[in-house]
């Protein structure tokens, strides 16, 4: 889709989309038509899995959104290792529950073919048993009628069978009545005498060739001159468009309020040049704008406004941290991040923002230390054992 060697990671891909549908019971990209699908899958983020389930932990987001990172080299290493720490992200909420598909996506079709098939299924079972043990199905009898119905006789009963004998004879008879007809009529034509033409008058001759035609001298009357043409319409058409009222006029800019949580992020609008701090109002030309949010320690989020049809939009930032996998041999540690005690004991998986971070694990009055430094989207795994 964006010109990219095919590897691995496509499948990961793939294969993330499919958990998240597993864990929210909802596709993290959708869309009515294929270029805004399109344009969702290369440029946009899917919604944080545990605001469609509540039931799942932090962590799934960040192990999701790895997954489902834009560009391949940021998911994870192999789909072992993605499996791996949603596993560790998931176990995090040991109460946690996937969501079914909606309820309108396993509705069966009306009038498919599957109850057409059920219906035949329920009637054949008898049928195929007496087959396979050698008797004979039982056919259902309909009920009888009652006396007091009619009953109509056999249709062979009520046609008279007719014997070939009989059949030859009328037949011949038939053709010598149509033969006698025929020579009686040719009989009669022939007897019949010519009728007498009736005689014209002389006087209804018509003249003979030779003689003049007589002239016709009438003065021939002058043809009426031809009706004044009527005015042309489009003086008219032009008189009634100028007395409408003219069409509301579309604005040519609009005003635009940008807000965002956290505030303080650094917004670019298109490659014009605008930009503002959020939270920000400013005036944009009529029409589609795209801009770019920044923020320290969150994730760039990118956004597609329209004016003047779009008057405001509030942005939630998605802060860029990384997940770290602790287990202790033995379990059941104190563990103290950054100087702070972390109310879980080992094992534990902790959610922590990105850049150097001080883990201490406590066993009595021995401690161990590391330091980690953890990048957007990172997922590491740690394990600590006494000797």
């Amino acid at each position: 889709m964006q010109s990219t060697a095919i590897t691995g990671a496509a499948d990961q891909f793939s294969l993330a989309v499919i958990v998240y549908e597993a864990l929210t019971g909802e596709k993290p990209f959708a869309a009515e038509y294929m270029p805004t699908l399109l344009y969702k899958i290369v440029r946009e983020d899917p919604l944080p899995p545990q605001r469609l389930n509540n039931t799942l932990s932090p962590q799934v987001e960040l192990v999701m959104s790895k997954a489902l990172a834009k560009l391949p080299g940021e998911r994870f290493e192999n789909c072992t290792e993605f499996i791996n720490a949603l596993t560790t992200a998931c176990n995090a909420n040991p109460d946690w529950t996937p969501l079914p598909r909606g309820s309108s996506q396993n509705m069966p079709t009306a009038g498919s073919r599957d109850d057409l098939t059920e219906t035949i299924t329920d009637i054949r079972p008898a049928a195929h048993d007496a087959a396979d043990t050698g008797a004979t199905a039982t056919i259902p009898v309909p009920p009888p009628l009652p006396d007091s119905a009619p009953v109509a006789a056999p249709v062979a009963s009520r046609v008279p069978a007719i014997e070939p004998e009989r059949s030859h004879t009328l037949r011949n008879v038939l053709l010598s009545l149509a033969t006698v007809a025929v020579m009686a009529l040719v009989v009669f034509v022939a007897t019949q005498k010519p009728v007498a033409q009736p005689e014209v008058p002389a006087s209804n001759l018509p003249a003979p060739a030779s003689q003049p035609t007589p002239v016709d001298t009438t003065p021939v009357p002058a043809p009426d001159p031809p009706p004044a043409e009527a005015p042309p319409q489009t003086q008219q058409v032009e008189k009634v468009a100028t007395a409408l009222p003219p069409g509301p006029s579309v604005p040519k800019e609009g005003t635009f309020q940008l807000t965002t949580s956290p505030s303080g992020a650094r917004a670019t609008f298109d490659t014009s040049g605008i930009e503002c701090t959020t939270p920000c109002s400013l005036t944009l030309p009529a029409g589609r704008h795209v801009f770019v949010l920044r923020h320290a320690g969150f994730r760039e989020t990118q956004k597609i406004i329209n004016i003047p049809n779009d008057t405001g939009l509030i942005v939630d930032l998605v802060p860029m941290t990384g997940i770290l996998n602790l287990v202790t041999d033995p379990a059941g540690l104190t563990v103290v991040i950054d100087g702070r005690e972390h109310p879980q004991k080992t094992p534990v998986s902790l959610t922590l923002p990105v850049g150097a971070h001080k883990i201490q694990v406590i066993k009595g009055s021995e401690r161990q230390e590391l330091q980690i430094d953890l990048s957007d989207g990172q997922f590491l795994s740690k394990t600590i054992s006494w000797q």
